[in-house]
């Protein structure tokens, strides 16, 4: 299956920060001789190659690279497995795995986040699978949680909140306590890195998931001066018009928030039943708002031309910060917004994606 073209040749500009400043990843993997490992770094919510390792005959490998502007979760990758660890300006990181479970039998060295990143694995790990085990799933969050509040505004923080377990999310924005959480990361967030991309996806996860767990008459917990429900998005449509995602909230409609690509195999047949939907929908108040993703513009009009939903294109690609703003790691990619503008959910299995609808007319 044809999947969206990740690896784009970025500017030097983008990937690095402009200081000076270098960390370095340096490392063991039992059993490796001589083969080429890959480091990999998110960029607007997609993992894109920026370097080769290369091990030697003991399976030993060091690289240095230019840190990014904000602290970051990279990832080494091989074989299509992956070991997520994170950087900040200066600092070293190890890590020490082997071939044989190179991704589930590691250990990451060299900072406190280091540590906390691999911890976090290993518990996400051990609860995998065992969702009819509320209490170890409870008892796992817990620890995680506590951990996340002694240092919400680090990076490790955020991979813990967004963290997918059975491609269900962790702490859940329909939880009264994972909400909690989740304020805390964002309130840090929002007073210590306000600058940072990650800032605004967390203050919409926190809002939409207070809203959605806190009776109106309840006292608030943490507020901040400028709420907002979700991400705007302003970019032209297929008309060549501007179009805002806030003025077709403004109309009160339930919208189909879609990131896509039409260069992928999958991508009829997911428009066709998305025409369906709307076609059932539609006289209802329902809206589809598609972010295209596509590497020619001239491609995507030709193929927009009779869609009846709105459809705007994203020039910036990859790079766009519409990606991550929304957290948005793999095309496609899709949300509710509810009639009050609240983002309430992300549709993770695509064959839900009526029933999740329906929920909401």
């Amino acid at each position: 299956m044809k999947k969206l073209l990740l690896s784009l040749i970025l500017p030097v500009a983008l990937l690095s920060c402009g200081d000076g400043n270098e960390y370095t990843l340096s490392g063991t993997i039992k059993g490796s001789d001589s083969e080429k490992l890959s480091l990999e770094r998110p960029v607007s919510g997609m993992w894109l190659t920026v370097d080769s390792i290369e091990t030697d005959g003991n399976g030993t490998f060091e690289i240095s690279k230019e840190a990014p502007s904000h602290p970051e979760v990279l990832r080494l990758g091989r074989n299509g497995k992956y070991i997520y660890f994170p950087v900040d300006s200066i600092e070293t990181v190890k890590i020490e795995s082997d071939t044989i479970a190179f991704d589930t039998n590691y250990r990451l060295s060299g900072s406190a986040d280091a540590v906390w990143m691999m911890q976090v694995d290993s518990i996400t790990r051990s609860i995998a699978n065992k969702s009819a085990d509320t209490s170890v799933i409870e008892a796992a969050k817990k620890d995680l949680a506590n951990r996340i509040l002694q240092d919400p505004a680090s990076v490790v923080a955020y991979y813990t909140v967004n963290k997918l377990v059975d491609n269900q999310p962790l702490f859940s924005i329909t939880s009264k306590a994972d909400v909690r959480v989740i304020g805390a990361v964002a309130n840090a967030y929002h007073t210590y890195k306000p600058n940072d991309p990650r800032t605004e996806l967390l203050k919409a996860m926190f809002f939409t998931g207070r809203k959605n767990t806190v009776a109106p008459s309840a006292p608030k917990d943490t507020i901040y001066a400028d709420q907002t429900q979700y991400i705007n998005i302003n970019l032209f449509d297929k008309n060549g018009k501007q179009t805002k995602l806030s003025d077709v909230v403004a109309k009160r409609k339930v919208i189909l928030l879609n990131f896509t690509t039409y260069l992928a195999d999958e991508s009829p047949a997911l428009n066709a039943g998305l025409a369906s939907l709307y076609k059932q929908h539609a006289a209802n108040g329902f809206e589809i708002f598609q972010v295209c993703y596509d590497d020619n513009e001239f491609n995507w009009k030709t193929a927009a031309k009779n869609l009846p939903w709105i459809s705007v294109y994203d020039p910036q690609g990859a790079t766009s910060d519409y990606l991550l703003k929304y957290n948005v790691g793999s095309l496609p990619a899709m949300f509710i917004i509810n009639r009050n503008g609240e983002l309430c959910e992300r549709i993770t299995d695509l064959k839900k994606i009526d029933s999740t609808v329906a929920k909401y007319m």
